[in-house]
């Protein structure tokens, strides 16, 4: 599990400025040192402003996942190849958090998520 520090919590991690408001959850593929994309989860806190930026930036990352490891990438430089994000507020109330907990363990109930794959 990924825990942060209350020093840690005070800033937004983009910025280094703002207070986050969110937590960032990003599954991505990353260069490993045996030159292989390998996937892993990247958590950070970002202020609202930070997420819309992360946001406009969505379409460019999620096409970066298909393009394979080019030569001069290394494990501390590369492409950002996202393939899923999840984000959620850092306040929650407990039936907010419950909601979110169900949502993740048995997806939507009420089939109003973007369940586009199910659909081709």
């Amino acid at each position: 599990m990924i825990q942060f520090t209350e020093k840690d919590a005070q800033t937004c991690f983009a910025c280094g400025v703002q207070k986050p408001e969110f937590r960032l959850v990003s599954l991505e593929r990353v260069p490993s040192k045996d030159e292989f994309l390998t996937p892993t989860c990247a958590v950070t806190l970002v202020c609202r402003g930070c997420l819309k930026i992360a946001f406009s930036e969505l379409d460019q990352s999620f096409t970066q996942c298909q393009i394979p490891l080019g030569n001069n990438e290394t494990e501390n430089h590369s492409l950002v190849r996202q393939v899923g994000l999840l984000v959620t507020p850092i306040s929650m109330t407990p039936e907010e958090r419950q909601v979110l907990l169900e949502e993740l363990e048995n997806g939507d109930p009420t089939n109003r998520g973007n369940n586009a794959s199910a659909k081709n």
